[in-house]
C-alpha cells in the first residue's frame, strides 16, 4: 500500500467521524431546544390561567347566560274548541275567537228555539231533503249498522255532554260534497248543515252531523254547485239513543270516504293532527268511559 493511499484512508475516517459527531451534536441540540420551547409554552399557559390572558393578550371567552324567557302563546281556536264550548260553557272573557273559524250552533236548541233557514235560500228541511234524496242506497255496508232508532225522540233535544270531532281537509267542491252526502245517507236540514240519521231515509234521531270548518259554518244548498271549502267537520254529540261506538265507526267511515273523494283529502282528529290508530283507540276509550259514567249516574 502506498503512502498516498494511507493518507487518503486516514482523511476519510476523520471525515466520517466528524460527520457522525456533528449529527449527534445536532440531534442533542434540537432536543434541548424542544424541551426549552415546551417549558416556555407551559410557563405562558400558567401565566394565562393566572391573569386570564394568553400570550397574544387575548382573554378567555366568557359565556353569560341570559335569564330564561317565558313566552305565552295562545292557541288558535279549533272546531273542537267551538264544539266543546257547547258542552262546557266558559266565561266570555276566557274564549278566543277567530274570524275564519267555524261557530257551530248550540246543540241544545229547544223545539221552539231552533234556527230557521233564511227565506232567500229556501232551505227548509223538507225542501232541502228532497233535493239530496239518494237515487240509490249506499253501497258500503259500513254505512248501515244495526242501530236502534228512537223515532219518538226529537232530533236534538238534549244538552250534549261529550262531543267527538273529526276533520276532513282537502280541496272540497260543492258538487263532490253533495254527491258524497247523498251516497253516505246524509240529509240537509237543521242549522243549514248535513245530518246522518239512524237510517238513510232521514228517519230516527240524528247520529252525527257535518258542518263547514270555516265561517259561517253552514251550507247554502242552492249554491253548492259553486261552493268550495278547504275542510269540513264531522261531530258526534253524546249522549245519543243508539250505540255510541257504532255511531263513531259510521262517522269515521264517512270521513274516510269523503277524504278519498277529494284532492289532497286527509282525516284529522279534533286537534287537526293526522288521525292515527292510537287516536282512534283513545276516542273509543273516551266513549266507553262516558257510557260508564253515564250508567253509574243513572243507576244512583
Amino acid at each position: 500500500m502506498s503512502t498516498m493511499q494511507i493518507v487518503f484512508s486516514i482523511i476519510g475516517l476523520v471525515l466520517i467521524a466528524g460527520i457522525i459527531g456533528h449529527g449527534v451534536w445536532t440531534l442533542r441540540r434540537n432536543e434541548r431546544a424542544q424541551r426549552e420551547r415546551a417549558n416556555e409554552l407551559e410557563q405562558k399557559r400558567q401565566q394565562a390561567s393566572d391573569d386570564g390572558f394568553d400570550e397574544d393578550g387575548i382573554g378567555a371567552v366568557r359565556v353569560i347566560k341570559s335569564a330564561p324567557r317565558t313566552t305565552v302563546t295562545e292557541p288558535l281556536p279549533t272546531v273542537a274548541d267551538e264544539l266543546q264550548d257547547a258542552v262546557t260553557p266558559e266565561p266570555p272573557s276566557m274564549r278566543a275567537t277567530a274570524e275564519d273559524e267555524l261557530e257551530l250552533p248550540t246543540m241544545a236548541a229547544a223545539a221552539d228555539d231552533r234556527v230557521e233557514p233564511a227565506p232567500a235560500a229556501d232551505t227548509s228541511p223538507a225542501t232541502a231533503s228532497s233535493r239530496v234524496q239518494p237515487s240509490t242506497q249506499p253501497t258500503q255496508q259500513s254505512m248501515e249498522l244495526p242501530l236502534t232508532p228512537s223515532e219518538d225522540e226529537p232530533v236534538l233535544t238534549e244538552e250534549p255532554e261529550e262531543v267527538i270531532v273529526l276533520h276532513v281537509t282537502g280541496q272540497i267542491e260543492g258538487t263532490i260534497l253533495l254527491q258524497q252526502m247523498t251516497e253516505l245517507g246524509f240529509k240537509f236540514g237543521e242549522f243549514d248543515i248535513f245530518h246522518r240519521h239512524v237510517d238513510t231515509a232521514g228517519n230516527g234521531a240524528v247520529l252525527f252531523s257535518l258542518a263547514n270548518m270555516f265561517n259561517p259554518g253552514t251550507f247554502n244548498i242552492d249554491m253548492l254547485e259553486t261552493f268550495q271549502t278547504e275542510g269540513v267537520a264531522l261531530f258526534l254529540a253524546l249522549p245519543i239513543k243508539s250505540n255510541s261506538l257504532q255511531a263513531f265507526t259510521m262517522m269515521h267511515n264517512a270521513a274516510a270516504k269523503l277524504a278519498q273523494a277529494v284532492p289532497h283529502g286527509q282525516v284529522l282528529d279534533e286537534h287537526r293532527n293526522p288521525l292515527t290508530r292510537q287516536a282512534i283507540q283513545h276516542i273509543h276509550q273516551r266513549i266507553r268511559e262516558f257510557e260508564r259514567k253515564r250508567l253509574i249516574k243513572h243507576s244512583q
